[in-house]
């Protein structure tokens, strides 16, 4: 699926990749799992990844793994059932949102300035 870009050019964008955070509340990572496994039956999980932040702060950037099968992971009060059948996308949030700070804080355009449109309110 593809949607118009709103600069009256006719191009369009499609969505490349979803990412969903697999962490949360009780139940949320069971049924992100589930989620993907249903996505890989229909052969349309190519376009969905799972993320969940890694709690280290000298961990790697952005690592896939694959949760370690048959085991019970206790998370709160929850038991979660990983079979390694799932792909999980580690990221190192603490690194990603201070480079993200960085370049926000740019002031010259060039490599990783970030440009805003000129119709945002100045409160943005």
């Amino acid at each position: 699926k593809s949607y118009p870009l709103d600069d009256e050019s006719g191009r369009r964008m499609a969505i490349l990749k979803v990412a969903c955070d697999s962490g949360g509340e009780a139940g949320v990572t069971t049924k992100a799992y589930e989620y993907y496994r249903n996505l890989r039956k229909q052969k349309l999980h190519r376009h969905f990844m799972l993320v969940k932040g890694a709690s280290q702060f000298n961990a790697t950037l952005i690592r896939q793994t694959y949760p370690s099968p048959g085991k019970q992971r206790k998370k709160g009060a929850r038991k979660v059932t990983i079979r390694g059948d799932v792909p999980l996308l580690m990221l190192n949030t603490h690194q990603i949102k201070d480079g993200v700070i960085n370049d926000l804080q740019r002031e010259f355009p060039g490599p990783r300035f970030v440009h805003f449109p000129h119709w945002l309110p100045e409160s943005f």
